[in-house]
Order: C-alpha cells, then sequence, then structure tokens
C-alpha cells in the first residue's frame, strides 16, 4: 500500500509539469503571429515557428474577427469568430464602390484593398480590427476628398 502511495504523488508532480511546460509551448504557422500579454499588459508578438512563453503569467490575445463572405452567387452573410492567431495575409475588406473626382475633374471609381501591417496595433481592445480600419479608411478618404 505504501509503494502505491510513493508512485501517485510523483506521477501527479510529474503530469501537472508537464502539462505546464506544454501549455508553454505555442506553435504559430506561417503568415500568422500571435501578441502575447504579460499580466495583461502588452509583451511582445511572437513569429511563426516555436516559441516559448511562461504559461502562468503570459497568456495570448484573444482577438475578435469580423468577416463578409461573398459566395459565387452573389450572396453574403458575415461570420465573428475569436482567435488568438491574427492572420497577416492580405485580406480584402469590403467596401462599396465610390466615385471619386481626381484633381484634373475625372471620374474615377474606386473600391479599397486595406491590409494590416502592425498586429499589435490591431490588437488593442476598444474595437475589432477590421472596424477600425474601415474607420480609418473612410476617414482617410474624406481627407482625400476635401484636399
Amino acid at each position: 500500500m505504501d509503494n502505491i502511495g510513493a508512485l501517485i504523488v510523483p506521477a501527479v508532480i510529474a503530469l501537472v509539469a508537464i502539462s505546464i511546460v506544454a501549455k508553454g509551448v505555442r506553435v504559430v504557422q506561417q503568415a500568422q503571429t500571435m501578441i502575447i500579454e504579460r499580466l495583461g499588459k502588452y509583451h511582445r508578438t511572437l513569429a511563426s515557428g516555436v516559441n516559448l512563453i511562461i504559461p502562468i503569467i503570459d497568456k495570448p490575445r484573444a482577438i475578435d474577427w469580423h468577416q463578409v463572405i461573398v459566395t459565387p452567387a452573389g450572396d453574403s452573410f458575415a461570420r465573428h469568430f475569436r482567435t488568438e492567431k491574427i492572420d497577416l495575409r492580405e485580406t480584402v475588406y469590403v467596401f462599396p464602390r465610390q466615385n471619386v473626382i481626381t484633381k484634373d475633374n475625372v471620374v474615377v471609381e474606386i473600391d479599397a484593398l486595406i491590409y494590416s501591417r502592425s498586429p499589435t496595433r490591431c490588437a488593442q481592445p476598444t474595437r475589432s480590427p477590421t472596424c477600425r480600419m474601415r474607420s480609418k479608411a473612410d476617414a482617410d478618404h474624406a481627407a482625400e476628398r476635401h484636399r
């Protein structure tokens, strides 16, 4: 009976240690990044590959994403999801076509392509990254129209 107790305690300790080490290993895929917060404050951005974090102190920041998907039939629907990884590939955000008058009075129809260069700025907790990029693009577009 004493031999079983002597085996259970080290086995439990080893299991806890293995689970803590496993939570400290983060694999980030190519063209993705992950924001790490230490005690709730930005600490660093993980690059693609195998990364080590301190599992109890460091946490990946959860990001709320909004994606509009257009089917081949022309129907569109919004998809909202939460993830820890930020996709760095170029993502097209749907902006309605707009007519713009250039300096030489030519009417041009434009649509926009926006992508993020700084994942840490997109991870701010105030609003979703898509919403911030859209409002920034709208503000820049309005400023260009009034020049």
